[in-house]
């Protein structure tokens, strides 16, 4: 896990960027008070590449959201 992570989370239709947060020691986040809608979530960290999830939708039914453990590439493959 990378500790420090900067976590965006855009609205999808406008990408008005609606919170921007760091992970935890563990890599973990939260993000709460969202309106419901679709969002795009945007996750970075020095030395590897922008990782991109897009269409999360936030719903009644569904206000919890888990996206896993997501592999972010290093920008130089030699590290």
């Amino acid at each position: 896990a990378l500790d420090h992570t900067t976590i965006s989370i855009k609205r999808y239709q406008d990408s008005i960027i609606k919170k921007t947060i760091l992970t935890g020691s563990n890599g973990a986040f939260e993000l709460l008070g969202l309106p419901f809608g679709y969002y795009t979530i945007q996750i970075s960290h020095t030395g590897f590449q922008t990782l991109i999830i897009d269409s999360i939708f936030i719903r009644p039914e569904r206000f919890d959201f888990n996206i896993g453990d997501q592999k972010m590439k290093p920008i130089n493959e030699n590290l």
